[in-house]
C-alpha cells in the first residue's frame, strides 16, 4: 500500500538507484545481454541520480512512492525529444521495486505521472523494450497501445537486437 507519493529529494538517490539496478535485473535478465546487467552499478547509477537530482532541467521530475516509510517506486517525467508528437512529454523511467511488484503501488503512482505531463499541457508517451511482454501487457491492460514507432535502446548501435517502441495512451 502507497503512503504517499511526492517528489524525489537528494537522499532519495540510493534508493532509486538500488530500485532501478534491480528491476533491470528482475525484468530483462532474458532481454539484455548477461554482459549489459553486470554492468549496472548501484554505485553508479546513484552517481546519475545525485545528479539529476541536483541539477535537474526545466522540466524534469522524479516522483517516488513510499511504502512504510520507504522509496517503493519511482517515475522520471520530462518533456520529450520526439519531434513527431505535438507537445511530447516521456514518462523516461518507471520502476517499481521487484519485491513488490503485484502489489498494487506501481498503478498509483503510474497515474500520478501521466496526470503531471498532462497537467502541464504535453502529450505522454513512454518508450519500452520491444521484447518486454509482460511490460507491453501492462500498459495495454491502462489503455495505451504501441503507435508504431520504435527505436534503437542504444545510440551507439552496440546492441542492434535491443529495440524499443513507443506507447501512448488511447483517445477516448
Amino acid at each position: 500500500m502507497i503512503d504517499n507519493i511526492r517528489l524525489a529529494t537528494l537522499p532519495d538517490a540510493r534508493a532509486l538507484a538500488t530500485i532501478h539496478v534491480e528491476g533491470w535485473h528482475a525484468a530483462y535478465r532474458d532481454i539484455v545481454p548477461p554482459e549489459l546487467l553486470a554492468r549496472r552499478s548501484v554505485d553508479v547509477r546513484e552517481r546519475d541520480f545525485v545528479a539529476l537530482l541536483s541539477h535537474p532541467g526545466d522540466d524534469d521530475r522524479i516522483w517516488v512512492s513510499e511504502s512504510e516509510g520507504r522509496v517503493a517506486g519511482f517515475a522520471y517525467t520530462r518533456a520529450g525529444k520526439d519531434s513527431d508528437v505535438d507537445r511530447p512529454g516521456e514518462l523516461k523511467l518507471f520502476y517499481v521495486s521487484p519485491g513488490l511488484r503485484g502489489s498494487g503501488i506501481g498503478l498509483p503512482l503510474f497515474e500520478h505521472a501521466v496526470a503531471d505531463l498532462e497537467a502541464r499541457k504535453l502529450s505522454p508517451y513512454l518508450y519500452t523494450f520491444r521484447d518486454n511482454a509482460a511490460a507491453r501487457r501492462w500498459y495495454e491492460k491502462r489503455g495505451w497501445r504501441h503507435d508504431g514507432a520504435s527505436a534503437p535502446w542504444s545510440d551507439r548501435g552496440e546492441y542492434p537486437k535491443l529495440v524499443e517502441v513507443r506507447y501512448r495512451p488511447v483517445a477516448t
